[in-house]
């Protein structure tokens, strides 16, 4: 999106070619975190989709969709939690 404030922009340009800081050779893991953390971000917006059509489901009548739909819950929960050690695994 435009920002319609000049100085914020120039300081958004100037910040995007700014080289990292950082103490020695660490592009690889930073990428790799960057990447986990978008990767999640998707991930967490998958999950409240699939939690809200979790609570319209009728728990009784359609027990097998229930099913489906908590397993892919669990599943992308627990895909969360291994991205998480990703962005925070040291090499």
């Amino acid at each position: 999106t435009a920002c319609p404030d000049d100085t914020v922009r120039d300081l958004v340009r100037e910040l995007a070619v700014e080289p990292l800081v950082t103490s020695g050779e660490t592009t690889e893991r930073y990428a790799t975190s960057i990447v986990a953390r978008l990767l999640s971000d998707e991930a967490g917006r998958r999950l409240a989709d699939l939690k809200r059509e979790l609570g319209q489901l009728d728990q009784a009548g359609q027990a097998d969709q229930v099913a489906a739909v908590f397993a892919d819950v669990m599943s992308l929960e627990a895909y969360r939690r291994e991205l998480a050690q990703v962005g925070r695994a040291e090499d």
